[in-house]
């Protein structure tokens, strides 16, 4: 899954939206077939794994921006 090319506040909204719609659908697939190794069980976890791994990305991208933009203002400061 790439999504790079999106951006903005509407995408990641749309990006939680997916990821509580896997999250529940994830849910209703272990009650109802009782195993984690079954191939839609095994699809889904998967398919939130990369979701969630793309949040966890962005986050981390935008905490190094933020964190760089503060460490530039520190200098300009001193």
């Amino acid at each position: 899954m790439n999504i790079a090319h999106l951006s903005g506040k509407r995408t990641q909204e749309a990006l939680m939206q997916t990821i509580e719609r896997i999250r529940r659908e994830l849910v209703q697939a272990v009650n109802e077939k009782k195993s984690f190794t079954d191939d839609e069980i095994v699809k889904l976890s998967q398919q939130l794994d990369d979701y969630l791994v793309t949040v966890q990305r962005e986050t981390y991208a935008k905490w190094m921006v933020s964190a760089a933009a503060y460490t530039r203002t520190e200098r300009l400061d001193a």
